[in-house]
């Protein structure tokens, strides 16, 4: 059976730096600049994923990678329209199922706001 929708909406993707440090040999993280990558499509967080404090709001999404998701590492960011997130945790595996479908991978990502 083969999978007819096709990833079509563009997103950008900043792998993680391993090894990087600064001008004193001081261990630092950094990213990658933006490739572009072609994914399903992702979803608005819903009201009950925010979380709320006194300092920021955590904003979660969820984005439905393809079947190629590969690619990706836990430590990377992700660019949905123009606004950088981080990804939380390893992907989320959809291509066991049955009758030979694979839709792919799903990733949630999160982005912190200040609203002081």
């Amino acid at each position: 059976m083969k999978f007819l929708v096709q990833a079509n909406q563009p997103i950008g993707h900043r792998a993680f730096v391993e090894g990087s440090v600064d001008t004193q040999n001081n261990p630092i993280e950094t990213w990658a600049a933006a490739v572009p990558r072609m994914v399903f499509g992702w979803g608005p967080p819903a009201p009950e994923d925010e979380i709320r404090n006194d300092r920021d709001v955590i904003i979660e999404s969820q984005m439905v990678l393809s079947p190629d998701a590969d690619w990706l590492d836990p430590r990377d960011r992700i660019v949905l329209a123009g606004v950088e997130y981080e990804v939380h945790g390893g992907p989320r595996d959809f291509t066991h199922g049955p009758f030979n479908f694979a839709p792919g991978y799903a990733i949630q990502v999160k982005r912190a706001v200040d609203i002081g």
